[in-house]
């Protein structure tokens, strides 16, 4: 193994030199540096196995060097060397991207050979996995650009197909069929991309105005509705603005949400009523959608926001992963969302679904 040593202690470097090189089960080639100024380049230059590195160094201190050293070789193993009195900043390293840490006076020859290979086998397992995301991404986005293009085509067509007036009745009601089923496909890939983007983690949050927002999903909502099913949505929100800390997802949430009510309706008219208050802890709104749609009995509400969980019937056929990403959405945002029943003790009678929603 070709080994980047940072020490600048002389009885340290001893101690360690001697360790490896009485090491009986590895061959270790050590190159020995006392300054961060003198590894980089090295690291630049040369090629290595794994880095070897106290963190307190003439020229850098903590976790300061640790950083430096992954800027330069973000694919190399580092194992850390702490002092007794500070093996706190070998925890922290480790969380900062370190392989292991070492605590000087407790290393032993082999817990120091035990220690670098393990540093090694984990970080190749780490670019093994981070390989494999990477190519599933690729082959998703790739998926999801070559779909999406030959949906917009059938959806291009399948409306000219409509507006024909040479098809009969029969003929008319299966082009619609087919452009529901289209419709939904176009649907389920921009949540499969939306929720690839939020595992990501980089939700860039700002202030959004929760009432406009929920505005432009009504209408939007209304709008699809408008030839299948009469729809009422009733606000009862405060006088006030309702700026959450949010981003452009916040309609992907809404509108879901508001779809889910109406779609899964069994009344004339499907209602909706939407009421938020600011809580007491100044910290949150809190945001009920109740309908009077048919509910969902208690033994599958928490299932309802895992993509992976279907049931049987008419309550939870078809929500999947819609409410998975709303879900994801509102926990990225810092806040929570649960579904009740509209009327405590009677799934029947509709659903509550109730999101705490971080203030700006």
């Amino acid at each position: 193994m070709k080994l980047l040593f940072l020490e600048d202690n002389p009885g340290d470097v001893r101690l360690i030199l001697l360790m490896l090189q009485e090491a009986p089960s590895k061959r270790f080639e050590i190159h020995h540096v006392k300054r961060l100024s003198e590894a980089l380049p090295r690291l630049q230059e040369e090629s290595f196995d794994a880095i070897l590195s106290d963190l307190g160094l003439p020229d850098s201190q903590g976790l300061d060097t640790l950083i430096a050293l992954r800027e330069q070789a973000p694919f190399l193993p580092i194992v850390v060397l702490t002092g007794n009195d500070d093996e706190a900043m070998g925890v922290a390293a480790v969380q900062a991207g370190a392989q292991d840490y070492l605590v000087k006076g407790n290393i032993t020859t082999d817990l120091l050979v035990k220690s670098l290979n393990f540093a090694v086998e984990r970080k190749r397992g780490e670019q093994t996995i981070l390989e494999e995301r990477n190519r599933a991404a690729f082959f998703k986005d790739l998926l999801v650009h070559d779909i999406n293009n030959i949906n917009h085509g059938l959806l291009f067509h399948l409306k000219r197909l409509l507006k024909d007036d040479t098809l009969g009745e029969k003929q008319k009601e299966g082009v619609s069929t087919c452009l529901s089923l289209v419709e939904k496909i176009a649907q389920l890939i921009t949540n499969v991309h939306l929720l690839s983007e939020i595992d990501k983690g980089d939700l860039n949050l700002e202030a959004v105005d929760f009432k406009s927002v929920l505005n432009a999903c009504v209408e939007k909502v209304k709008q699809m509705f408008i030839q299948s099913k009469e729809v009422e949505i009733h606000q009862h929100l405060p006088e006030e603005p309702i700026f959450i800390r949010g981003n452009y997802l916040l309609d992907t949430v809404v509108t879901n949400i508001l779809i889910n009510a109406v779609k899964y309706n069994r009344q004339p008219v499907a209602t909706i009523w939407v009421e938020a208050h600011a809580l007491e802890d100044g910290r949150y709104y809190k945001v009920e959608f109740k309908d009077n749609g048919i509910g969902i009995p208690d033994s599958a509400k928490s299932a309802m926001f895992r993509k992976s969980e279907r049931f049987n019937g008419d309550t939870s056929s078809g929500l999947g992963i819609g409410l998975t990403l709303v879900k994801k959405v509102v926990e990225g945002y810092g806040g929570k969302i649960w579904l009740e029943d509209r009327v405590k003790g009677d799934f029947t009678q509709g659903s509550n679904f109730v999101l705490l929603l971080p203030k700006a």
